[in-house]
């Protein structure tokens, strides 16, 4: 996975900027976003579930997703969200087994201010569960705040952007300790003792989470949305397309994800139907 250039950031920028230039011709109030789902400003107007498939393709490993999201208003200003998942993890190697195993469940809120000069603007905060599997990397208390906005220009394309301040749960292990040693004084052998392991400790770090993005209306039914997030940890950066069509009354929603840095998947692809309840 090659490290984030100049070449690569501006790159990104032209095509979020071509993407931009698409002639609008409705609303998006509707259009959720992709990477940047839950770190929006939007308050639904009824209950709503997304659930579809993703693969995340990395230089050794590959993980394909099972998972489902929704949300649910309180009112006109607050909602709730929530996401779980299941995953099955494979190596691109002979000596690793593969391992599935549940998500953490997290938890999402946001309150949605009164517009300032045409833009939305939230804040909320996540929560994860510990309810996953170690195996996939779940097993984790972890816990963040954000803000978003959206920004609607002339021709009704929005610009959105998120910022955020996450907390991620991380293990150490202080070093162990032997017991009863035993040392010959004449040959110097050492016979019996016991290891003790050192115990395991919890410690929390943290990251930015940034992320900006256009949503574009083609026409009445279909949307495009382009996105850039990035974390100041992990080597994390990705740039996705994806396409949001109105199929009734739910919506058929589909995005591929380019990684721009080592932390983040070389390919992601995402496929979901969501539906408005």
């Amino acid at each position: 996975m090659k490290r984030v250039t100049i070449v690569s950031v501006l790159l990104s920028g032209a095509l979020l900027f071509s993407l931009a230039t698409v002639q609008a011709q409705s609303g998006t109030d509707n259009v959720q976003l992709f990477q940047s789902y839950f770190y929006d400003t939007p308050i639904a107007a009824d209950p709503y579930v997304e659930a579809g498939i993703e693969l995340d393709s990395y230089d050794a490993l590959s993980d394909f997703i099972i998972g489902a999201r929704g949300g649910y208003a309180i009112n006109e200003q607050i909602e709730v969200e929530a996401q779980l998942g299941f995953i099955s993890r494979s190596w691109d190697s002979d000596f690793i087994d593969g391992s599935s195993g549940i998500t953490d469940l997290n938890l999402y809120g946001r309150y949605r201010f009164d517009d300032i000069d045409d833009a939305a603007v939230s804040a909320g905060a996540m929560l994860s569960l510990p309810v996953g599997s170690e195996d996939v990397g779940g097993g984790s208390l972890n816990f963040g705040a954000f803000g978003a906005t959206r920004y609607p220009l002339e021709n009704d394309m929005v610009i959105t952007g998120t910022l955020g301040l996450m907390f991620f749960e991380t293990k150490e292990y202080e070093e162990g300790t032997f017991t009863d040693i035993n040392i010959d004084p004449i040959t110097g052998q050492i016979t019996g003792g016991e290891y003790i392991p050192g115990e395991e400790k919890t410690k929390y770090e943290s990251y930015v989470n940034i992320g900006l993005g256009t949503i574009y209306p083609v026409n009445e039914k279909f949307n495009a949305v382009g996105e850039l997030t990035l974390r100041t940890k992990g080597d994390y950066m990705m740039l996705s397309v994806g396409a949001d069509y109105s199929l009734g009354s739910g919506r058929v929603r589909g995005m591929l994800g380019i990684g721009l840095d080592d932390g983040a998947p070389d390919l992601a692809i995402l496929a979901t139907y969501a539906l408005t309840l």
